[in-house]
């Protein structure tokens, strides 16, 4: 509960300065960069404070790069009632399909569920490595037949799972 109130806080007053911004864009390539953009300034904030304590546990570029690019299937515009619709109403929102597009408070509930979908084909497109879109599958448990494998993606998914909830 108090790691969702935080989350809040964060949302209401993302803490994204010039220093964090240069530091996250050392790990991304010109093309993530731009998907890195779109992303709200709250989600981009985040994104760094995971990526940080993933550094602090001395992560591999691969797992910062997955990291900073674990929420870009959130848009920039994706809202506080909108995320905490989809917190409350979670457990209900696994009959949501992905298309077609719904709108309305549909439209934010379909982005909660399917995010991590989305987010893991935008990063494919941006040309994310191997390694880190194997570990973005495992964290948004994006299945399906052509999916990346790496080794060492499961040694880490713990830790992305565990700096994420914190924050």
């Amino acid at each position: 509960m108090l790691g969702r109130l935080m989350q809040v806080a964060w949302y209401l007053r993302p803490d994204l300065d010039e220093a964090g911004e240069q530091w996250a864009l050392g790990w991304l390539s010109p093309v993530q960069l731009a998907l890195w953009a779109e992303m709200g300034e709250a989600d981009r904030a985040h994104a760094v404070r995971v990526a940080r304590r993933l550094a602090d546990l001395e992560a591999p570029a691969w797992v910062l790069e997955a990291a900073l690019l674990h929420d870009c299937g959130k848009p920039a515009g994706y809202g506080l009632a909108a995320r905490v619709a989809g917190v409350l109403l979670g457990p209900w929102l696994q009959a949501i399909p992905r298309e077609p597009r719904l709108g309305g408070l549909g439209r934010w509930l379909q982005i909660y569920r399917w995010h991590d979908h989305e987010g893991f084909e935008r990063a494919r497109q941006a040309g994310t490595s191997e390694a880190a879109l194997a570990l973005l599958a495992l964290y948004g448990d994006v299945w399906g037949a052509d999916l990346p494998s790496h080794k060492e993606a499961p040694a880490w998914l713990e830790p992305l799972r565990r700096c994420d909830a914190e924050g």
